[in-house]
Order: structure tokens, then C-alpha cells, then sequence
């Protein structure tokens, strides 16, 4: 079996097994002492059959009904990307949410990695607890807390100020606007596939370069320099129009789209996909063509953490 059929597959088997409400045989497809589900929103890993069927048991309680719909499957190399709707009824309370019988249909993404066995090495499910809990309580958060509540209940919040910790390499995405350049700072990017080469940003789906991708059918990401403070700045400025003739590289440019003049490389992108995430969508590019416009050594990344840009330091090994 070919290796994206080996992820296919796991993804299938593991929606079906949540569909039974059959926690152990989920937990079976995975790695028996190794295999990972990590849950993003509420920022918990399970690790080996027994937590990660543990994890699942008050899930299927509190929503006896709960049903996942498997909206659309991108399978590549050992790694298959799903969107899905989780649907059901609250009816037993689940952590700090009282079950009423409040009718839930909460939209989330599965990256399923398997092994040569066809075993799950790694599962990772975005959501958006946020949503979770404006559906359970009409947006108020409940008033008890305890050690999972205070992971759940923070919602956005709490979400964003976990993840200001986790560095990030800084990329300007770029289309054209009204036949001109447009740019926007992200550090929402990352390598998808390296065979063939994709890679994944995620943007609102209400900004205007958001809409201009998927008008266009293609982007650029241009990753920034440790110099290139200033163009992440213009980028990425609120309520303001995002032209940036002034700094893409002409030459480069002709027939793509847009690259950075200075940046330390360029992917000139197709989209080939897209994945609705609440109010985010993430848009799969394959990658076309890559520049390299100036060597390492002339300057090393830009990176933002705690809500800064920043600069790395020397090599550790």
C-alpha cells in the first residue's frame, strides 16, 4: 500500500472508530507505545492506547450522539490533512460545560501522520474552543474553573497568549490587488509535503488578500530577513491598504507573483486547495518555483515571539 493510501486509510478508520464511539479501537490505531494525539485548543497531548482512549470516554458520554462528517481528505507522502464538522448533543456535562441538550456543530481540521505499519504516529485536531463555547453557553464562559476549565473556558484569549510562545520565522504572503502588488505579514506558514513540494498558510478568510488568492489561483511567500523589520511592519498594518511596489523585486516578479526584494527565499505557489477553519482559512499551495535572493550568510531570519520581532542567535552544534 502506497504511503499517502497508509494515511487515507488511518484517517477513514479513525473517523469510523469516533462514529462507533468505540474509544478503544480509536486508540488501537495508533502506535501502541508511542502514538501522539495532541488537541491544540485545549493544549493536551495523549501519548499511548490507554490515555488516548481516556481522552475519548468522557467525550462520548457527554455527547451520546456525537457523529464526525469528513468534509474533504488531503493525503500525501505519510500525512493525510481532514476537514471535518463534529455534530451532536450536550446532554451529560463535560469539564466545566453544563449538557443541557444544546446542539453542537463544531468545524475542525485532523493531520493524521502514520508509520510504515500503517499505525498513527501522530494525530493533531484543530478546533476552535472559542466556538465550543459560544454554541454551548451563548458565548459566557461558566464561572467554575478547574485545571482542564482554565484550558478550555480561556478560549481565544488564552489561546493566543500560549502561543506567543512558540517562535515563528516571519513570511509576507503575496498576490496582486487591482493588478498591483499586495503583501501581508504572516508567521502562520509551513512546509506541507516536500514531494512534491506544498506549503500552508492561514489567513482570515475576510481579509482582501485572502480573497485575492482565491481570486487569483496563486501566491508568493517571502521569507523575511533579520533586516527586514520595516516590511514586516508595512505589511502588516491595521486598516490600511497593502501595496508594496516599492518593495518587490521587478525582475523577479514578471509572470509571478510578487517577491520581496531582499528576502531570504521565495516560494511562487499554485493553490491547489483550501481548508475553511472558523473565520480562517488555510491555503494549500504547491510550490512552482523557489529563489534564493541573497545567501544565508548575509543575514539570518526574522522571527516574532511575545508579540516582537526578533533576531536568532549563533548556531548551538
Amino acid at each position: 500500500m502506497a504511503r499517502s493510501e497508509r494515511a487515507l486509510t488511518a484517517v477513514e478508520a479513525l473517523h469510523a472508530a469516533y462514529n462507533r464511539h468505540d474509544a478503544d479501537a480509536a486508540a488501537k490505531l495508533y502506535d501502541a507505545a508511542s502514538g501522539r494525539h495532541e488537541d491544540v485548543a485545549l493544549g493536551h497531548t495523549a501519548v499511548g492506547h490507554e490515555a488516548i482512549r481516556d481522552g475519548l470516554l468522557p467525550l462520548f458520554k457527554a455527547i451520546p450522539d456525537v457523529e464526525w462528517t469528513t468534509e474533504k481528505v488531503i493525503a500525501n507522502g505519510d500525512r493525510a490533512i481532514a476537514s471535518y464538522v463534529m455534530r451532536g448533543t450536550l446532554r451529560h456535562d463535560l469539564g466545566p460545560f453544563v449538557g443541557k441538550g444544546q446542539r453542537l456543530a463544531l468545524p475542525g481540521v485532523h493531520v493524521v501522520e502514520t508509520d510504515p505499519r500503517g499505525c498513527v504516529s501522530q494525530s493533531t485536531d484543530f478546533w476552535d474552543s472559542a466556538e465550543f463555547s459560544e454554541q454551548v453557553t451563548g458565548g459566557k464562559l461558566p464561572a467554575a474553573a478547574s485545571p482542564v476549565t482554565e484550558v478550555t473556558s480561556a478560549g481565544s484569549d488564552g489561546f493566543r497568549s500560549a502561543m506567543r510562545m512558540l517562535a515563528g520565522g516571519v513570511a509576507v504572503v503575496t498576490t496582486e490587488v487591482d493588478g498591483r502588488p499586495w503583501g501581508l505579514t504572516v508567521s502562520a506558514c509551513s512546509s506541507l509535503t516536500a514531494d512534491p513540494p506544498k506549503v500552508m498558510v492561514s489567513l482570515q478568510s475576510s481579509t482582501t488578500s485572502c480573497r485575492a488568492i482565491e481570486k487569483n489561483g496563486r501566491f508568493g511567500v517571502s521569507l523575511l530577513a533579520s533586516d527586514q523589520v520595516e516590511v514586516a511592519r508595512t505589511c502588516s498594518e491595521a486598516g490600511k491598504p497593502k501595496f508594496i511596489d516599492r518593495l518587490v523585486d521587478d525582475a523577479l516578479s514578471v509572470d509571478r507573483a510578487p517577491v520581496i526584494s531582499g528576502s531570504l527565499a521565495h516560494f511562487d505557489c499554485s493553490l491547489v486547495d483550501s481548508h475553511t477553519v472558523h473565520d480562517h482559512l488555510m491555503l494549500i499551495g504547491l510550490v512552482r518555483e523557489i529563489f534564493m535572493p541573497r545567501e544565508i550568510e548575509e543575514g539570518g531570519p526574522l522571527v516574532y515571539f511575545a508579540r516582537s520581532f526578533r533576531t536568532v542567535g549563533g548556531a548551538l552544534v
